[in-house]
């Protein structure tokens, strides 16, 4: 569904739609908001997020969210690290006139949701080859489908995937998926991007996890020094 996906994410875009987007409170699920709300913005959109609060929403995409996302005038929402399984929501959003985007790495149930697209390598009917990717891995990839169809000079949208692979690394190891075949490639160069880190949230988390400029973090040291920095947002309040 990558073409369907990045099409309707087009459309939102050109008419200035503003997109929602449903993530998940660890590591992977924010990480794939950051990627993908980026993402849109540089490409002339505008999006908003909904992450949900652990204890009081629990994980998984909840019906009043949709309703409020409808009543603001939302008309198309993409879940991230998240929706493989929200069969009933999905079909809630249909009903209110949204179009849902899925993009999720979790294994599906037997019946797919309805939604628009649905951007999953575990979905029986992908043949896309690498399926271990993380949530924010499968987020990456509707980024490089979206930059692909922009008018950008081909130097301009390896600068930028380059720049996203950071945080796509940091969700990989966090989300303890093999780091073998593209999930190795991704982490490779995503933590050699790290030794210089523009971002200042990102500049700052690495600097109180003891990293100073220049310095390449191993795999390990992003799953025991960073990762759960990031996690504890999540575990302490929202």
């Amino acid at each position: 569904d990558m073409t369907r996906a990045v099409e309707r994410l087009l459309a939102a875009v050109r008419n200035r739609e503003k997109i929602l987007l449903y993530g998940d409170y660890d590591v992977d699920g924010t990480a794939s908001i950051v990627v993908l709300k980026k993402a849109i913005e540089l490409a002339g959109g505008e999006a908003t997020y909904h992450v949900p609060h652990r204890l009081r929403d629990g994980y998984g995409m909840r019906p009043e969210v949709i309703d409020r996302a409808a009543s603001e005038g939302i008309r198309l929402i993409v879940s991230v690290d998240t929706g493989i399984r929200a069969e009933d929501v999905v079909a809630r959003a249909e009903a209110l006139g949204v179009d849902v985007i899925v993009t999720d790495h979790h294994l599906p149930e037997a019946e797919l949701p309805r939604a628009l697209a649905i951007l999953n390598p575990n979905r029986r009917d992908c043949s896309y080859p690498e399926k271990n990717l993380c949530g924010a891995g499968v987020a990456f990839k509707l980024v490089q489908g979206l930059f692909s169809r922009l008018r950008w000079p081909p130097g301009r949208v390896q600068r930028l995937s380059e720049s996203f692979l950071k945080l796509v690394a940091i969700a990989t190891i966090a989300d303890v998926v093999p780091l073998t075949g593209e999930n190795r490639i991704i982490v490779r160069h995503g933590l050699e991007g790290l030794r210089n880190v523009r971002n200042p949230g990102l500049r700052a988390l690495l600097e109180v996890a003891g990293f100073t400029a220049g310095a390449c973090p191993s795999a390990g040291q992003i799953a025991f020094r960073v990762a759960p920095r990031m996690n504890a947002a999540g575990r302490m309040a929202s």
